[in-house]
This record gives structure tokens, C-alpha cells and sequence, in this order.
């Protein structure tokens, strides 16, 4: 959409031609802004039929109140201050054409690194957009090419159809620290991430316009496709080393392959939909767990809410520096009737040549309480004591010896 111009004032002189922009100037963004240029009715086919040139000074504020930027709302409210820009925009074809440029400085953006910045500090930032080659030359083709290029690290382009009165993204490429050039894929829009560290918690509000579905607001530049790629990766206290990770969307559900230090293996993951919570499936051939990232029940009792559905296979589990097998877990984290979430662990079984650990059970807090309880009914069958006992860190125990515990024990 273009920009709403307030307090507008100066004079504009008109020939047979067209006319020229004199002494105009207005408010835009929240700060003030001088317009030169105008049109020509003589103008060729292929030549833009109005141009404006514009230098003005933005802010926070400003763009906060702009209804054109309403899909970005999640991030402008991290931006404070002012800043000077330049910008071009030119009508062809009925559309409009901008290309605006700015430092940034004056204006302080909280954000992660390589995006965010101090006031003073100078970041270079560039917005074009512009009707593709063909959609000049071809009357039938109507599709617009859009850039964004914010400092050292961040590029997006996206290729757009504007045929009809619902624009919609053809295709595009958004990326994060790589300096390797890339052409956009031949449909849809790719993620692509190349960087030393990535923090999940600085970027969740950057990262949210991106989560809806394509085709709704600005669910339309969402990525249907992930290329990341990070020397280490952090979420929710939790830490990957080496990380690669592919994946792909199929209407609201991901699918993909990722490999660590810690694991590897494949996944398919479902966020939240409507009442139903998210779901997580993960084929894994290991998964290493080390002692730093053992939560106790209590540092997750706040999150048992959040707790996705889990559906985990994992061929070589290794907990604590401890080797333990095989891991097959089935749990499902449903509404209970006093209103409290329940989560349901239908199959938790560890698997080994020494023995095999069964169970069943359930961790929930009751409605009104601020203690959570936890249940567990359990077999194990035990092939080699010795040997298990060893597997658990405790060695020269017994020798041999077999046998089965079955119980069921609360807390």
C-alpha cells in the first residue's frame, strides 16, 4: 500500500504534459518529508508514468502508526528514535515502485546481533520494490520483484503476483548470515540460515510474521522451506552443537532431517491447532542428553502446559555420559475435566542387551494446586545385573544375576 501523507503544502505546476512538484512538502512516518518530481503524460509504455523523489526523516513512533506496515508490528515496536532516508518511488502500469534507503542512524533497534543496533551507530538498510523485466515489456504478466538488504547479514527477495487484487508470493529467498549468493527457488520461499550461534529466544518476535500460513497477512512471505545450518543453537536453555537441519512444509506441518553432536535422525513436527496441542514425532538413530541439560520436574512444572504430544524413537540414547539403549517414548498431553493439562505417557520403554525398563503413567497438576504429581506404573526386566548396574555408572556391583521389579510408585 502507499504511504498516507499528512499536512501537506506547496504548489504543483501543470501543462499539457503532465505536471512537477514545486516546494512540496508533507509529514509521513511521523516526521517531515520533501517531494520532487511529478509526471509526464507523453512518457513511453515501458517508462515510469509519475515519479516522486523524496528525503525525510522518520520515526519509531511514526512507523508504528502507519497502517501500511501493520503486518510488521511485532518488530517495529522494538525500534526507538529517528533516522534520515532517501526514497524513489515512481507509478508504472498502475503499480507502484519504491526504493528507499536509509543509515539508521538516530535510531535504535532492539534485535539480535547483526540486526540490532545502538543509536548512534550506523547500519545501512535498503527497500525496493519494482514491476519485474518482463511485467515492463509483457502486458500480460503483472509480478513485482521485492528486496530487503538490512546490514551486513540479512536479504530477502521475493517474487510477487499482482494480476489479481489479492497479491500473493510466488517465490522467494530470506538470508541469514551466508554471504554465498543465491538464485530464489524455482516456488515457494526459502529460509536460509548460515551463522556461528543462533539464540531461539532472541529471535522468537522476529520470527513470528513469518509463522502463518501462506496465502493469510503475513503468513505470505512464510517459508515453506528451511536450510540451517549453526555452529551452535540454543532454545529454552537447551544447547546443539554443529547443527544441520532440513525441512520442509506440507500445509501446517513440518518435516525434516536434522544432525548434531547430540543427535541425528528425522522429524515431523505440528504446531498448535485450534484446542489440540503441538505434536512431535522424531526418528532418531542417537541422541546424547548430557548431565547440564537434565531438567528436574520442577524447573518444567511452568511449562507443562506448553508440552507437545510426543511420539520418540531413539536407537542409541546416552544420558548423563551413560549409554542406555533404546528409547521409545508415547505420550500425549491432553485436557483433563477439572480444566488442568494432563500429560498422558502411554509408552516409555528402555531397551538393552542388559535389560528392559517398561512403563506407563502420568504427570499432572490437579486445578487449584501448585504442586504437580507424578505416577508411574513400571516393570523391569533385568538379563545381566552386573552388566546393568555397570551400564548405570555403578561397576563391580554383582556379577550376573536376572530378574524382574514391577511396581508403581508416586510423587
Amino acid at each position: 500500500d502507499a504511504p498516507t501523507l499528512s499536512r501537506v503544502r506547496g504548489g504543483a505546476a501543470f501543462t499539457s504534459n503532465g505536471f512537477d512538484l514545486q516546494g512540496m512538502q508533507a509529514q509521513l512516518w511521523g516526521g517531515e518529508v520533501r517531494l520532487e518530481g511529478g509526471a509526464k503524460a507523453s512518457a513511453s509504455a515501458n517508462s515510469p508514468q509519475a515519479q516522486i523523489r523524496a528525503q525525510g526523516q522518520l520515526t519509531a513512533e511514526g512507523l508504528r502508526a502507519a497502517a501500511e506496515l501493520n503486518d510488521w508490528t511485532t518488530h517495529l515496536k522494538n525500534l526507538q528514535g529517528t533516522a534520515r532516508y532517501n526514497a524513489l518511488l515512481q507509478w508504472r502500469r498502475g503499480q507502484l515502485e519504491t526504493d528507499i534507503r536509509s543509515d539508521l542512524v538516530g535510531m535504535a533497534i532492539q534485535a539480535p546481533a547483526g540486526l540490532g543496533k545502538k543509536a548512534a551507530d550506523h547500519m545501512s538498510l535498503r527497500w525496493e520494490s519494482k514491476l519485474s523485466t518482463e511485467s515492463v515489456t509483457q502486458n500480460g504478466l503483472l509480478q513485482e520483484q521485492m528486496s530487503l538488504r538490512w546490514g551486513p547479514s540479512l536479504e530477502a527477495r521475493f517474487v510477487r503476483d499482482l494480476s489479481s487484487g489479492n497479491p500473493k508470493v510466488l517465490r522467494g529467498l530470506i538470508r541469514w548470515g551466508s554471504s554465498t549468493p543465491a538464485s530464489l527457488p524455482s516456488q515457494g520461499v526459502t529460509l536460509r540460515v548460515q551463522t556461528d550461534q543462533f539464540d531461539m529466544g532472541d529471535w522468537s518476535d522476529w520470527l513470528q510474521p513469518m509463522q502463518g500460513t501462506p496465502g493469510q497477512g503475513g503468513g505470505d512471505f512464510a517459508p515453506q522451506r528451511i536450510e540451517f545450518q549453526a555452529g551452535q543453537f540454543q532454545a529454552q536453555g537447551r544447547k546443539l552443537n554443529q547443527v544441520q537441519l532440513n525441512a520442509f512444509r506440507s500445509g501446517e506441518t513440518w518435516r525434516g532431517q536434522v544432525s548434531a553432536q547430540e543427535l541425528a535422525g528425522d522429524w515431523q513436527f505440528q504446531p498448535v491447532q485450534s484446542k489440540e496441542p503441538a505434536k512431535l514425532q522424531a526418528r532418531l538413530s542417537r541422541l546424547t542428553v548430557p548431565a547440564s541439560q537434565v531438567e528436574s520436574e520442577a524447573s518444567m512444572d511452568g511449562g507443562l502446559k506448553d508440552l507437545p504430544t510426543l511420539d520418540i524413537q531413539v536407537a542409541d540414547l546416552e544420558l548423563r555420559g551413560k549409554r542406555l539403549g533404546a528409547l521409545s517414548l508415547i505420550a500425549q498431553n491432553r485436557l483433563r475435566p477439572d480444566g488442568s493439562k494432563e500429560w498422558r505417557i502411554s509408552q516409555f520403554q528402555i531397551n538393552n542387551d542388559d535389560g528392559e525398563f517398561v512403563a506407563e503413567g502420568f504427570w499432572r497438576r490437579p486445578a487449584g494446586t501448585q504442586t504437580s504429581q507424578t505416577q508411574l506404573d513400571f516393570r523391569l526386566q533385568v538379563k545381566d545385573a552386573g552388566k546393568l548396574l555397570q551400564r548405570m555408572g555403578i561397576p563391580d556391583t554383582v556379577r550376573n544375576g536376572h530378574g524382574n521389579i514391577e511396581g508403581l510408585v508416586t510423587w
